[in-house]
């Protein structure tokens, strides 16, 4: 999956760059085809394509499994469905930077032009808030740990780590693919937060990360079951206490 996720953000980069040298802002208006190509065609062909990755990721199914590695219980990136959304966060800003290059460029029209040098400013700047999502295709930015001391909820531009006694109510077992889970908190100055999550004064609760390739209710229900069940804590991260943890989930799933 890591794999492919590399692939769509080079071809993602390589279609780009080729759009903005080659074909983008290259091309004559007074051709009626070539107008309605670029000026009509492909920016629905981009929005729609836009929308359809968005409405695949929050439909993509994971398996209910854990990764054991680093005495943590590990929910690892869904390092495809972050790789697409970051092709289509990337292939809008770079369409719209290129359809305006030849306004700027042009320069026959002031109001045109400094029109366009405002997009390829906002655009640059909406390219430049892409990167944390671009290493997140290809690292370990947005995953779950179950650890014995309690979680770490790490998304692509945030993170909480939260300890089992500044939990007061698990994340939901059924939520919304649409609708983010979330972990309330009793003691929220016990939780130590990274990144984005920083600018928040006030913290109630924490957000579980979507874009993590495990079955979203096995993992709340995993949470859920250490929260019921604190003697067991002691022992995440060890294949014996995972395989605990399996059957006395699955157990509950047969009933």
């Amino acid at each position: 999956m890591r794999t492919r996720a590399r692939l769509l953000i080079a071809a993602t980069v390589l279609v780009a760059v080729s759009w903005l040298v080659a074909g983008g802002w290259r091309f004559d208006r007074g051709g009626t085809v070539r107008t309605f190509v670029v000026g009509v065609a492909l920016p629905i062909v981009v929005l729609f394509g836009t929308i359809a990755v968005m409405l695949w990721t929050r439909r993509a199914t994971f398996p209910a499994v854990f990764d054991v590695r680093d005495g943590a219980f590990v929910a690892p990136p869904a390092h495809l469905q972050v790789a697409a959304q970051t092709s289509a966060g990337i292939a809008l800003p770079l369409f719209l930077l290129g359809s305006q290059l030849r306004d700027f460029t042009d320069g026959e029209d002031s109001v045109l032009t400094g029109l366009a040098v405002l997009i390829v400013v906002l655009v640059t700047f909406l390219l430049l808030l892409s990167v944390p999502w671009v290493l997140a295709s290809f690292l370990d930015l947005s995953r779950v740990e179950l650890r014995p001391d309690g979680l770490g909820l790490f998304d692509v531009n945030s993170g909480y780590v939260v300890p089992w006694e500044a939990v007061a109510v698990g994340p939901t077992p059924r939520v919304s693919r649409w609708t983010p889970n979330r972990i309330r908190l009793s003691r929220p100055g016990l939780v130590r937060r990274r990144g984005v999550a920083r600018l928040w004064r006030k913290v109630e609760s924490a957000p579980v990360p979507q874009l993590v390739a495990v079955n979203p209710v096995f993992l709340a229900d995993a949470v859920n079951h250490y929260l019921l069940h604190p003697e067991h804590r002691a022992a995440i991260g060890t294949p014996a206490e995972y395989e605990r943890l399996r059957q006395a989930l699955f157990a509950a799933y047969d009933r």
